[in-house]
């Protein structure tokens, strides 16, 4: 996945709604091993292992998606803040820092909800590849108790 095209996307609200269509591949990807785990057929070292392979790719791809993504939420929340605030002192008026808050919150509404998908995404990733180590630790203690029973 090209990292500069994802860059380009979310440098407007129009191309950046894509931009969770454009990781659409990668969700896939995680979906597929979400849906072993619920049926429970993830037992085998090598099945583990591949797992672990294929998703620490897809979160090394979406992770820095989701660092642009907030980013670009972070400076756009802040620009409208600056610029509303600016514009009211311009005018003489009253700024009320409450209110412009929350039009700055809703503002980079669109960034926001690309930055949770990812951050749900990528959390569920890391419990899978904890799971999966979790299990390849489980399965070499296994074998190497049954080893060292062989032995005695």
């Amino acid at each position: 996945m090209d990292i500069n095209k994802i860059r380009t996307m979310l440098m407007n609200d129009t191309t950046a709604s894509k931009t969770l269509d454009e990781c659409q591949p990668m969700f896939d990807k995680a979906n597929h091993f979400s849906d072993l785990f619920l049926n429970g057929t993830l037992d085998n070292p090598d099945e583990c292992t591949r797992v672990l392979n294929e998703l620490t790719g897809v979160y090394l791809t979406l992770k820095p998606i989701h660092a642009l993504a907030e980013a670009k939420k972070v400076n756009n929340e802040l620009i409208f803040y600056k610029t509303r605030k600016q514009e009211v002192e311009a005018k003489g008026e009253k700024f009320v820092s409450t209110s412009t808050e929350k039009e700055a919150s809703l503002s980079v509404a669109l960034y926001r909800e690309i930055v949770y998908v990812l951050d749900a995404y990528l959390s569920g990733i890391e419990k899978a590849l904890s799971t999966c180590q979790s299990v390849l630790k489980f399965k070499s203690e296994e074998m190497r108790m049954t080893k060292d029973l062989g032995q005695s």
